[in-house]
């Protein structure tokens, strides 16, 4: 891929931040790519341990924020 035609914003690292970016940028028009060097899938259920409740306005923005309050949590086990 030619990162220098037609790409607005490289982001490096996509996990919790770098995903959110992504969507957020995305949906403000600009064309993004992201760039993650591990697999997409892990073993770790979650790669962070708090959402702070700001956090979930955010992911409500994105859309996202029902599955993440869907997902179980160490909390409830």
């Amino acid at each position: 891929m030619d990162l220098r035609s037609g790409v607005d914003v490289a982001i490096v690292g996509g996990h919790c931040h770098g995903a959110a970016l992504a969507a957020l940028l995305s949906r403000a028009g600009a064309s993004v790519v992201v760039i993650e060097k591990d697999h997409l899938h892990t073993d770790q259920v979650l790669s962070t341990h708090t959402i702070h409740p700001p956090a979930m306005d955010v992911l409500d923005e994105i859309g996202v924020g029902d599955a993440v309050r869907a997902a179980p949590s160490s909390r409830r086990r």
